[in-house]
């Protein structure tokens, strides 16, 4: 395995998450703070002849700085009452190592450098790491920070304090990132059973066999201290072939990681169903959305209807307002100054409505178990249809109410009202025709039979006819003409049906571009996946070396959570 082989692999599915990120496949966990697989301790050094990063890691008074003070043979690192608020971070290393690219996100005020010329940590970078369990926030992201660049861990801690939950908890997350080493300080505190029990935690959390050192960094001789078997231990493990094998793990490591995220993004690419199946959930939640607005605004538009009701005018009222010189069909006027009140017509939709359409938005949205998206990929489409929809709406209510008093009722109706008016003055005048012709005949037959001549009856009977002749389309009319009211009612609910229909109509279209949108996300993640395996799969090291002792295998952290409370 090369190192340029799993820069590139590594790099090409970091970009790949992006990518599903940026398009809304995968929620943005981002909080701010640097990918930890993005960094190794050797990205501190300009040379890869760097030195081991060894990091005291443990929690407030177990005794840490004590033991690099031990270390150094110096009071470098802060001890006592002030260590819990404090932020420094000690760094001690030879006067030959240089640290070239310290990250641009560390905090370096917060950075003590110290310098020595003892050869036999001259390939060791110490780090005392701040207290993970102290109050102050900034402790714990640095913290954070550090990891990525530490080589080996020594967790240090004490015979009161070996159960520590938030350790352990860092432990099992980051336990398979690093090398291990345990020191079990003040043992001239503590008993044998202690460090049985704490031996017995460590092999249930994956160690095999852990490396547990008893320390004692009073300053007062114990026959038990281990502190020479441990600076010896760490020497050792600063030789080049444990560094290079350490930097060869850490990249199996970032494979590893890669490897479960990108498997994660292709199972959840692959449980998305095809966009009719995507527009089917959503014709449905749209029209329980439908069925239930309408029930709601059923009142409040049979309401609004009324206010466009007029008076209907009987024949003996057209008869006189003609006689006097007024239009028939004035009492239209009525409905023709409503035109100009029917600009509220949009606030019939309201919030109540606005609420069940965002509701049946998010439940479809939050339907994966139905048709396989995830929300993250649904909601920024729902949030526009939102707007939209409701726009919608309330523009077709406004266009249907306006098509409704311009021209109520249906094509046919009005057709058939437009016949009947014609036929009021086509009928009435062929009766007319009618009744003249027959006087003129009557005139002219009379000049040689004077019984022909036109009587009463039929004068009587012409007048009945025409009236007849004009009572009957003007009774067909009325009795067809629209109801303004009901049209108007009509129109509205057809305005919601209308815009919810052709909202489903054109998110088809999005849905099946969305659908694809998946297709080549597939395409191209598969083999990746494939790639990351096949690598994986054929790389081991650490097999029978001292190194293999000391790290945790990859998962093992995973399984152990919950047993060290």
């Amino acid at each position: 395995m090369s190192d340029r082989e799993v820069r590139e692999l590594y790099e090409d599915g970091i970009s790949f998450r992006r990518e599903l990120i940026a398009r809304h496949w995968l929620a943005d966990t981002d909080t701010g703070s640097a990918d930890p697989l993005q960094y190794s301790p050797g990205d501190l050094f300009a040379s890869a002849d760097r030195p081991l990063v060894v990091g005291l890691f443990g929690g407030t008074g177990v005794g840490k700085s004590s033991l690099l003070n031990r270390l150094a043979n110096a009071d470098i690192a802060r001890t006592g009452v002030v260590r819990p608020t404090s932020m420094e971070i000690t760094v001690y290393l030879h006067e030959s190592v240089e640290i070239n690219a310290l990250p641009a996100h560390f905090p370096r005020e917060n950075i003590s450098e110290n310098r020595h010329l003892h050869q036999r940590f001259a390939s060791v970078m110490w780090v005392d790491m701040p207290d993970f369990d102290s109050d102050e926030t900034q402790n714990r992201e640095q913290v954070q920070q550090w990891l990525p660049h530490i080589d080996l861990l020594i967790y240090v801690v004490s015979p009161e304090r070996y159960k520590d939950q938030q350790g352990w908890q860092l432990l099992q997350q980051h336990g398979y990132r690093h090398a291990w080493l345990f020191v079990m300080n003040h043992w001239d505190r503590a008993q044998e059973v202690q460090h049985s029990d704490f031996n017995e935690l460590l092999v249930r959390a994956g160690f095999e066999l852990p490396k547990i050192f008893r320390t004692v960094c009073s300053g007062e001789f114990h026959s038990q201290d281990e502190f020479e078997q441990l600076s010896e231990y760490v020497s050792k493990l600063s030789e080049r072939k444990y560094i290079s094998l350490l930097d060869e793990r850490g990249w199996l490591n970032r494979l590893h990681a890669l490897g479960g995220d990108i498997d994660e993004c292709i199972a959840l690419l692959e449980t998305a169903k095809t966009g009719a199946v995507l527009s089917d959930v959503f014709t449905h939640e749209m029209q329980q959305m439908e069925a239930s607005a309408i029930s709601n605004l059923a009142l409040p538009f049979k309401n609004y209807s009324e206010r466009f009701s007029v008076a209907r005018i009987s024949p003996i009222q057209t008869v006189y307002k003609s006689l006097r010189g007024g239009s028939p069909g004035s009492s239209d006027e009525a409905v023709a100054s409503q035109l100009a009140t029917g600009n509220d017509v949009e606030a019939l939709w309201d919030d109540w409505s606005t609420t069940r359409l965002e509701d049946a938005l998010l439940r479809f949205s939050q339907s994966k178990e139905l048709h396989g998206y995830p929300a993250s990929r649904l909601l920024p489409a729902t949030d526009e249809l939102k707007r939209s929809a409701v726009l919608r709406i309330k523009e077709k209510l406004q266009e249907n109410l306006n098509r409704a008093l311009l021209k109520p009722g249906t094509q046919w109706q009005r057709l058939a009202v437009s016949v009947a008016g014609y036929l009021q003055l086509l009928l009435p005048l062929l009766v007319v025709l009618w009744i003249v012709y027959r006087a003129l005949e009557g005139f002219i037959s009379g000049a040689a039979d004077r019984t022909a001549y036109v009587g009463m009856d039929f004068l009587v009977n012409g007048l009945i006819l025409g009236g007849i002749s004009w009572l009957v389309p003007w009774l067909l009319a009325h009795l067809l003409k629209p109801s303004i009211p009901g049209s108007v009612n009509a129109a509205l609910h057809s305005a919601v049906s209308s815009a919810v229909n052709q909202t489903k109509g054109e998110v088809a279209v999005d849905f099946d571009s969305i659908a694809a949108e998946k297709d080549e996300l597939l395409r191209r993640g598969v083999p990746l996946q494939q790639k990351i395996r096949h690598l994986c799969n054929r790389t081991s090291i650490l097999q029978d070396t001292e190194l293999n002792k000391l790290v945790l295998p990859h998962g093992q952290q995973q399984e152990q959570s919950g047993e060290t409370g």
